[in-house]
């Protein structure tokens, strides 16, 4: 099984739990543990391209036929906090101004769902959006929030559906909350109101520390009690 995330600071908290450690000779950012077997980490980078060259690569260098894609997302919709968890149903990978919609297991999804909540983790599923820009303000996740009827948004699960499924190979996305609907990222900070802009940054690296703890332990309870997906979870093509 590979689990991927967009970011090193994404898999920091992963990394540190199972002492895990490059992989040797590998043409990407890899990693594993002894104290998770049969999985390798890799870093598949931020955005549609990077993803894509990655995951392309990972997909050759490992004969795995699962992939687990984790990180963090963005709240498009009100009812999303901080640290809750979004398994995606369906992943929309948005280019220009065309969309193609994927659906993912359901079976599967309604399994982790279930064991991360006994987990005590917050569980939503729903639906992911893949945009080639991140989305700052939240009129802009409000906006594609609605035009695509998504629930949140990352810059790399529908290219790696798209290729991975393509491959056939199986897929689930599991993903952490950082921004709610009506955060701003700190890239617009000259676009939000006073005093808000303020407390931005602040605001924002707690959030990363919330969400990255939040992604690490559902990661670490789909390995421990979710090592039956290679048997579970049918190719999506």
């Amino acid at each position: 099984m590979i689990i991927s995330f967009a970011l090193e600071n994404e898999f920091k908290g992963v990394k540190e739990y199972y002492n895990a450690e490059r992989i040797q000779g590998a043409p990407f950012k890899a990693y594993a543990s002894q104290k998770a077997e049969d999985v390798k980490f890799i870093i598949s980078g931020v955005g549609i391209k990077a993803a894509q060259d990655i995951i392309s690569k990972a997909l050759k260098y490992f004969n795995d036929d699962t992939l687990i894609v984790s990180g963090t997302c963005g709240a498009l919709k009100p009812g999303l906090n901080i640290g809750d968890i979004v398994i995606y149903k369906q992943v929309i990978m948005v280019r220009g101004e065309r969309s193609n919609r994927y659906q993912l297991d359901k079976e599967m999804i309604k399994v982790c769902a279930e064991r991360l909540k006994k987990a005590g983790l917050v569980v939503h599923t729903g639906t992911g959006l893949t945009t080639e820009k991140p989305l700052y303000s939240p009129a802009e996740k409000q906006y594609y929030g609605s035009k695509y009827n998504a629930d949140v948004v990352d810059m790399e699960s529908g290219i790696i559906f798209s290729f991975t499924s393509k491959k056939q190979k199986k897929i689930m996305i599991v993903r952490s909350v950082l921004d709610r609907v009506f955060d701003y990222l700190p890239d617009a900070d000259i676009n939000a109101p006073v005093p808000q802009a303020q407390g931005l940054g602040a605001h924002y690296y707690k959030a990363v520390e919330f969400s990255v703890e939040s992604i690490k332990k559902a990661v670490i309870e789909l390995i421990n009690q979710c090592k039956n997906v290679k048997n579970n979870l049918p190719a999506q093509g």
